[in-house]
Formats: C-alpha cells, structure tokens, sequence
C-alpha cells in the first residue's frame, strides 16, 4: 500500500479559506488547492479568521494572530516565532512531511526543515524601495542602510527554502541566479467560479480592469502610470 503523502501548509498573516476577500487569499486557496489535487493530506496552520470563515482544508491548526509590523521588525519579534515554530515542529515528526510557506512571516517562523517549499509572493526589499519612491521623498543615508539590512535580512531568509514558487516572473529568475535552487513561476489565478460576463464589456469603447484592491502596491504603480503616461 502506498504511503500518504503528507504536508504542512504555514500562513500565519493570509487565510486560505473561501469567500476570498483580497488578492493574497486567492494565492493561498489556489495553491492549497493545487496541493491536494497533487494527493497530498494538508494540515494548515493558520491564526482564526476574523470574518468566521473555514479554511480551505480537512484539518486546521490554529496559532495567535500575527504581529503586524514590518519585515525588518517582525524579525526581533522572537517570543512569537519561537511559539509559532514549537507548533509546526509538532506537525513535522516525520521528516518525509513537506512543509509549504505561505509568503515571508510562514518562512521567518518555521524552523529548518529538509522538504521546504517557499510560495514567494514578493520580494519585501523591493516592495520597501517602491513604496518610499512613490512618496516622491528624499532618499536619505538612513533610508539606505534600512533597505541594506531589509535586504541582507531577506535573502539570508530565502536561503532556508530548498524550492520556491513566484508570483513574479522576474524575481523567480533573480531568485533562480542568486540562489541556485529550483524556481517555478506560477501566476495567480482565481480557482473559484468566475464571475458572470458583463454586458458592457462586449462594447466597442476600450476598458481597463484592475483586479485587486486600489491600495495594493502594483495597482497604485499602474495607476500612476496610467495618470502621467497614458493620460
């Protein structure tokens, strides 16, 4: 008989549970999804969900609710990764288990183990040097060495992965020569029922679609290029 494959799926600050209520979500859903259409047995390690929705998976453990600091900060927050990583060891007995990181805060609070997939959603150093050039603020020496260390902090933290997956396809190929390890990009998509087709969509006039909230990082880029590029 053939032995079950196991997996412990960690997303300590994304809920992968159904109706999906940000763009994160979807990620999550789909890749739990895809794990258990690959026939593995998914144990998810998650904090409770304020909206009161189930998780996306026969067995669930619950943690505390993740700190809501940034990457640089969340790294000296140790009394909690250290209760975090007591959790998921307990999962990890068998050491032929995966176990799949959702995103940077599940890989900062596991512990080493020798099957780890990391889902890269994007790289935290970068989202940091977007975000300040968007203020249109002076770049100052402090603000250099504070992206320095984000920077060494991060890819020092990659480095416990063994495979990865990317949302982006330029930074699974900068992942990919940094690194050297296995790199897949697998884009996000909805695996829920998509919406019904609208009828103006069908209409001569040309549109654009954003998906995902107008705060989020890569639609405010869009956005400012769409206002002083296009229009």
């Amino acid at each position: 008989m053939e032995r079950p494959k196991k997996l412990v799926y960690v997303s300590p600050d994304i809920y992968p549970g159904t109706p999906t209520l940000r763009a994160p979500e979807i990620r999550a859903v789909q890749n739990v999804e895809a794990l258990r259409a690959l026939g593995f047995e998914i144990t998810v390690i998650t904090a409770k969900d304020s909206a009161g929705r189930s998780a996306v998976a026969e067995r669930v453990v619950y943690m505390e609710q993740f700190p809501k600091h940034v990457f640089v900060r969340v790294n000296a927050c140790w009394r909690y990764r250290r209760r975090v990583m007591q959790i998921v060891k307990r999962e990890l007995s068998d050491p032929a288990t995966v176990l799949f990181c959702e995103h940077w805060p599940a890989l900062l609070c596991c512990p080493q183990h020798s099957r780890t997939l990391y889902s890269c959603h994007d790289l935290e150093s970068e989202l940091m040097r977007w975000r300040r050039r968007r203020k249109s603020s002076n770049t100052t020496y402090k603000t250099r060495a504070y992206w320095w260390m984000a920077d060494w902090l991060e890819w020092r933290l990659l480095r416990r992965a063994d495979r990865f997956i990317c949302v982006s396809a330029s930074e699974a190929r900068k992942i990919s020569a940094r690194l050297q390890l296995p790199v897949e990009y697998i884009p996000t998509v909805d695996p829920g029922t998509p919406p019904p087709f609208a009828e103006f969509a069908s209409e001569s006039t040309t549109r654009i679609w954003f998906y995902g909230a107008s705060g989020a990082t890569a639609n405010k880029i869009m956005l400012d290029h769409l206002a002083a590029g296009l229009f």
